[in-house]
């Protein structure tokens, strides 16, 4: 393990964090013991009427659904808004959430009243809330699997073993629709901010046939969120040490023969007399290489050199995609599909069949505005205007994987989206524009200013044709999105070739023609 180093338990034990607990009343003892065990300062209230005020004179929170009430849901909204105006770290664990619809709006409303630094929960519940936050945040979801029903607080460690990919998927598309890490806890134990993926594999079978170990956990990642910093670090370093715990505690177990009564009290003992040195020397923590993470958070190369922009006004006798596959044939590096006709239902369907031709010709496909049928249909990112989704949120959703492509039509606009993580910007309308009338001409010499202001790629756009295209040379543009200019014209191939072969030639990046005149696709 090549992470930084985190000296958790002594800055828990030098510190001595007190930790609001409103928690599942089955576990609320071994929590508050394992807290004591670690160093920290247990406080067991969930009273509304005082919520606030333990609240304040606490580090951190956890806000534990697993015998959920009202009354609990009213304290943990006072208790939470308290320890976010203060800055505390709180830890939600939403217990259940798969299994009734009172559990899960409870745990949606948390979320979107309270800034939780961590969602912790086993596979099944972390799948469960991230469908359904998701799906509040216009994702569509069906392509999200069903998980099992859950039994009641116990982790069924068999979940998922098989989903893995789709299980960093969903984890990661959580952490940052919720803006949170999620610690998604199973035979291995996933913690993420949607960024950066850890796997941590301490523990041992035994501690799954005890009843809390989860709601154990909630605490110290708590207590350890208060105490260390970075907070993924310090979260994937708190899970290790419960992990091993349940190593040690199963080994001594073992050699005295006993059974999970003991196990309990060697788990205890465990914690009180662990050390940085022993969690250093024994902890299993990986970071994720780029290989072993789903293709949804590695970012595609993409070429903005000649970058089709779709639009069916512009469509005759031949069908879109077969405008499309010309387009593709003749040089097209990117494209961008735009329906703001369609409903999402019909322009999933339609992107689907799109991708199924772009991925074909190698070419990235974009989706102008709708995250969610950018998510469902596999594109590589999306493309938003100035009145359309924020950046930031959009990354959020999308993670570190996609392309995100906004519009800037001045230079303040241009730097702001850098600053959003904007991977490229399209700016225009260069030459006025014929499908959108009430577009205003950019000068070449903003276009010029755009281009220098920032560091990620420019494209023009607006009434780009083969008869003006050479009148960008000098801008610093990285390529032409280009919509009435190919799909408006009579000959597609001939159209594309001549954009390309221009746009080459002003981006300084030769071409390879083949025999026929066309343009060879790098795969």
């Amino acid at each position: 393990m090549n992470l930084p180093k985190v000296d958790l338990l002594d800055e828990i034990r030098r510190q001595n964090p007190i930790v609001h607990c409103i928690t599942n009343y089955v576990t609320a003892r071994d929590v508050a013991n394992l807290l004591l065990a670690a160093g920290a300062s247990p406080i067991m209230a969930d009273h509304e009427g005082e919520a606030k005020e333990i609240a304040a004179l606490s580090q951190a929170m956890v806000m534990n659904l697993g015998t959920f009430k009202d009354s609990s849901l009213a304290a943990m909204k006072r208790a939470g808004k308290t320890a976010a105006r203060l800055g505390h770290p709180m830890v939600l664990d939403p217990v259940g959430v798969g299994a009734s619809p009172l559990r899960m709006e409870a745990a949606v409303q948390l979320l979107e009243e309270i800034p939780c630094t961590a969602i912790r929960g086993n596979i099944s519940e972390i799948m469960a809330l991230s469908e359904r936050i998701l799906e509040g945040k216009r994702i569509l979801s069906q392509e999200i699997p069903s998980m099992p029903r859950e039994k009641g607080v116990d982790a069924d460690l068999s979940q998922g073993l098989k989903e893995q990919p789709m299980r960093f998927k969903q984890a990661g598309r959580l952490a940052r629709a919720a803006g949170c890490l999620v610690v998604m806890t199973g035979p291995k134990d996933l913690i993420t901010d949607g960024r950066a993926f850890l796997l941590v594999e301490n523990g041992h079978p035994m501690m799954s046939r005890i009843t809390g170990s989860g709601c154990m956990l909630d605490g110290i990642l708590a207590a350890a969120l208060a105490a260390a910093s970075p907070a993924l670090l310090a979260a994937a370093y708190a899970v290790s040490a419960v992990g091993i715990c349940g190593q040690i505690a199963a080994e001594k177990t073992l050699l005295a023969g006993g059974g999970t009564g003991s196990f309990h009290i060697h788990f205890m003992d465990a914690m009180s007399l662990l050390t940085d040195e022993q969690v250093r020397q024994m902890a299993r923590i990986r970071e994720l290489p780029p290989k072993d993470i789903p293709p949804s958070t590695k970012k595609p190369e993409f070429d903005l050199r000649l970058y089709a922009v779709t639009d069916r006004a512009w469509t005759g006798k031949k069908t879109l995609l077969e405008q499309l596959e010309e387009a593709l044939q003749s040089g097209v590096t990117l494209v961008q599909l735009r329906e703001k006709e369609l409903d999402d239902d019909t322009f999933l369907e339609e992107a689907r069949k799109v991708k199924e031709l772009t991925d074909r010709y190698h070419v990235p496909l974009i989706i102008n505005d709708n995250i969610g049928v950018a998510l469902n249909c596999g594109a590589a990112g999306v493309h938003l205007g100035q009145e359309d989704l924020d950046p930031r949120e959009a990354r959020r959703l999308l993670g570190p994987g996609s392309i995100i492509g906004v519009t800037a039509k001045t230079v303040a606009q241009a730097r702001q989206a850098q600053m959003a993580g904007a991977d490229y910007l399209g700016s225009g309308a260069i030459f006025g524009s014929q499908t959108k009338k009430e577009a205003i001409p950019m000068t070449t010499e903003l276009l010029k200013e755009i281009a220098s202001s920032v560091s990620i790629p420019v494209v023009a756009i607006g009434g780009i044709n083969g008869d003006n295209i050479s009148r960008l040379e000098g801008t610093g543009i990285a390529g032409a999105a280009v919509v009435s200019g190919i799909f408006a014209a009579e000959d597609i191939p001939e159209a594309a070739c001549k954009l390309r072969l221009a746009i080459d030639r002003i981006t300084g990046q030769p071409s390879s023609q083949d025999s026929k005149g066309g343009l060879h696709h790098e795969a």
